[in-house]
């Protein structure tokens, strides 16, 4: 939601959402970066990418959203500027820990509360397509076992 709103109210030239997620894997994540700013790199090299989509990261403004972060990232190997000349690059993460963020001297943390019971239900139904002439067996079963199962966190 945060990337599409970036979007639509054109704040950044290019909004690049990644997955993280485990087990970490630079190149997996670099490559999809890559992939989604449409970059054709010539680079083989994992040094020769990384640089490659740094210097692309500093030219237009950017807003990369690295999703579902466990553990401390190395910007360096990614290929993402992270020093205090660069302003072209916004780098928002998710994270279940906030460890992570303070590893990471993230300048903000934003602490999202867990959805109530309701919240999670509405939240659920509208992205599955639930409706009310949806069977019971859906609504009663398999979907509330997969919100019970979320916790009260809103996973996409």
């Amino acid at each position: 939601e945060v990337g599409k709103k970036a979007e639509g109210m054109k704040l950044f030239e290019k909004v690049v959402m990644a997955t993280v997620s485990q087990p970490l894997n630079i190149k997996r994540i670099r490559n999809e970066i890559i992939d989604l700013l449409s970059l054709e790199l010539k680079e083989e090299s994992d040094i020769g990418r990384a640089q490659r989509l740094s210097e692309r990261l500093r030219k237009g403004t950017t807003l990369l959203i690295l999703d579902d972060v466990w553990e401390k990232l190395n910007f360096e190997a990614l290929g993402i500027p992270f020093d205090e000349s660069c302003k072209t690059c916004c780098v928002l993460l998710t994270t279940r820990n906030r460890e992570i963020c303070n590893f990471m001297q993230c300048q903000s943390i934003i602490e999202l509360d867990l959805l109530t019971s309701d919240e999670a239900w509405i939240l659920f139904r509208k992205y599955a397509n639930i409706t009310d002439i949806s069977s019971e067996a859906l609504k009663e079963g398999v979907a509330r076992k997969i919100i019970n199962e979320c916790k009260g966190l809103p996973i996409a």
